[in-house]
């Protein structure tokens, strides 16, 4: 397994994984892969208490999605911190659900159980092999 110098230049950078994102009045980008045999797929967004905030129909074959920053009702929602969750069907059957990824900032890397694991800005903690893209932090 790599050690911790092998992800020391993640650190002020983004990495796109299944994290919450922060929203701060910009719209938030999520990616994502539906399952071929899925018809239909329900994006459903939460507030940092777990509360859900809207959810929306997204289509087969879609491979991202990209959330505004508004509730069910169409208002702009608080900055702050958001989740992700996309339901998947064929029928009315559930096929899975998919936790979207996003681009989220990394402030420090460390070793749990011999494993590197990214911690974010907000606080959540990534395993880095779940990392899927990294690029440089955007201008605060």
């Amino acid at each position: 397994m790599n050690g911790l110098a092998d992800y020391a230049g993640w650190v002020g950078q983004e990495v796109r994984a299944p994290v919450p994102a922060e929203y701060d009045g910009s719209p938030v980008e999520l990616y994502f892969a539906l399952p071929s045999e899925a018809d239909r797929a329900t994006l459903t967004v939460r507030d940092g208490d777990g509360s859900v905030v809207t959810q929306v129909a997204i289509s087969p074959g879609t491979d991202g999605f990209e959330w505004d920053g508004t509730d069910a009702g169409g208002a702009t929602v608080a900055p702050g911190q958001y989740s992700f969750t996309l339901d998947t069907r064929s029928g009315d059957t559930l096929l899975g659900t998919v936790v979207p990824e996003t681009y989220a900032a990394v402030r420090e890397v460390r070793l749990e159980d011999g494993s590197p694991v990214l911690i974010m800005k907000d606080g959540a903690a990534v395993a880095a092999s779940d990392v899927t893209g990294i690029r440089p932090a955007a201008s605060e």
